[in-house]
């Protein structure tokens, strides 16, 4: 009778449908997890804010911002879920969630089944990878289109079917479609065509990617000039507003990799095991593949670690003179640096000392999601709101600054308050008065709602002069930090 439960066990393993499956359903609920626990911030209101729209103001609405469409329209349709917290969020988990079981697929074809496995579990307990998969922005659904893209390309160069040629072109102009970050998914992809085409001695592999990628870009054509238009008109400040990266910047997405945005909250020891665990594996990974010689064994070490150092390498080397370095674009070559680190337990001698390994890994990452879940993190619009709405009266306006945190705020509120908002960040001293007094005329009382830091009004100018001008009645901050103050607007 065991033998036979044995035997029906481990026929089970083999099917290549199970383990997918169940890595997916893991991922899923790892991430729906208090899924709505945290407030929506200013970037998941302005998502909402463009999925509310038609189809085509949805297009041209996203045409004057910095990103491509494609997100925004399955948001606007996954609406028909609701427009709950958890409902909007997961459109991205149910992203991250099919990357991991695209990542086994991908590392099981690149090694064994068994290493596809483990890097699937990995990212479904990445701190950072559940992090933003519950956030209503892209990045998840980026990093989805670029492994499918990159496990239809593998496919292709191993059985050249033209069905993974297809899938390849698809996905690929999915991913353009999603964010402008695609283009480093190209580079790190086209490294390892060359590593491939010189392993097997078969040149034609880099025109047929070559091919294939301008098949994407021809798909993407009709977007290519609203891209320039971005690129060149200065969308994406809030990047270049961080500065050039330094090289702890390399250091930081690496740790940001391991830990996610938690670091904070583990145990010293326990956090550098972690960093430690995880690149050394990497390392161990690639030095093994390199000592024993062999291309073919070693064309998944190569790929997870050309999916990693191209494009974060080169986004860094970019940022030198152009700034676009961000943790959140890098999220999606993080399946790379897991999949090494699969591959490097996979070389580990001795199965007690590779099951110790992936132990210790799940439980640094999940010792992380548990602080991820207990500690909030985001603005909090939720409360601001709530204290806000419970405490207006008839005559109150609500006063922006900047005028973008309407959006957050208009979500949670429930007072029909009227809004004035401004958009200038920061105000020269010399507009302040100009800037602010239009909107208090005709209203009894004013509550200024102001966010603090290089994105909001960093010398307080706003607030200096509401206290100097105004009667101040009540003063509140909610994390953000976000500013709340209650005016008179009788002349002091």
């Amino acid at each position: 009778m065991l033998k036979t439960f044995t035997a029906a066990a481990k026929k089970a393993a083999q099917t290549t449908w199970i383990a997918p499956l169940a890595l997916f359903l893991l991922a899923l609920a790892v991430r729906m997890w208090r899924i709505g626990a945290e407030s929506l911030w200013l970037d998941e209101a302005t998502s909402l804010f463009l999925a509310r729209k038609s189809v085509p103001e949805v297009i041209a609405w996203t045409a004057k911002d910095i990103h491509p469409p494609l997100y925004y329209l399955l948001l606007h349709f996954w609406r028909v879920f609701g427009e709950s917290e958890a409902a909007l969020r997961s459109l991205s988990a149910v992203a991250g969630a099919l990357s991991v079981a695209v990542l086994y697929g991908l590392g099981a074809r690149l090694f064994d089944r068994r290493t596809g496995l483990v890097a699937g579990a990995l990212l479904a307990l990445a701190p950072i990878h559940v992090w933003y998969s519950q956030q209503v922005r892209m990045y998840t659904w980026l990093g989805f289109w670029a492994l499918l893209s990159s496990l239809c390309l593998v496919a292709y160069l191993d059985s050249r079917k033209a069905r993974f040629a297809v899938g390849y072109v698809l996905a690929s102009a999915a991913a353009l479609y999603t964010h402008y970050y695609t283009v480093f998914v190209f580079l790190a992809q086209g490294v390892y065509v060359l590593y491939e085409a010189w392993r097997v001695r078969r040149w034609r592999h880099v025109a047929e990617f070559a091919a294939g990628v301008l098949a994407s870009v021809a798909l993407f054509a009709p977007w290519i000039p609203t891209m320039w238009f971005q690129v060149t008109s200065g969308g994406g400040g809030w990047v270049a507003r961080g500065g050039t990266p330094g090289p702890r910047a390399l250091a930081d997405i690496l740790v940001g990799f391991s830990v996610g945005n938690v670091r904070a909250f583990y145990p010293v020891w326990l956090r550098w095991l972690a960093y430690a665990l995880l690149a050394g594996l990497g390392l161990w990974a690639v030095w093994t593949a390199i000592r024993a010689r062999d291309a073919g064994r070693g064309r998944g070490v190569f790929f997870a670690a050309a999916y990693l150092v191209a494009p974060v390498g080169t986004a860094w080397l970019v940022s030198q003179v152009k700034p676009l370095y961000s943790e959140r674009y890098l999220l999606t070559f993080l399946p790379g640096y897991l999949l090494l680190a699969a591959g490097g337990i996979r070389a580990v001698p001795g199965a007690w000392l590779r099951r110790g390994a992936v132990a210790v890994l799940v439980v640094a990452l999940a010792f992380g999601l548990g602080q991820m879940g207990s500690v909030l993190q985001t603005e909090d619009w939720r409360s601001a709101a709530a204290y806000v709405s419970e405490r207006a009266a008839d005559g109150d306006v609500a006063v922006f600054y900047p005028g973008w945190n309407e959006k957050p705020f208009g979500y949670y509120a429930t007072a029909n308050l009227p809004a004035w908002t401004w958009f200038k960040v920061p105000l020269p001293p010399e507009e302040v008065a100009s800037s602010v007094q239009p909107g208090l005329e005709g209203h009894r009382r004013a509550w200024l709602i102001w966010s603090v830091g290089h994105y909001g009004d960093p010398n307080g100018l706003v607030k200096r002069y509401m206290d100097k001008h105004y009667t101040l009645v009540d003063e509140r901050q909610f994390r953000g930090p976000i500013g709340v103050a209650l005016y008179n607007l009788t002349a002091k």
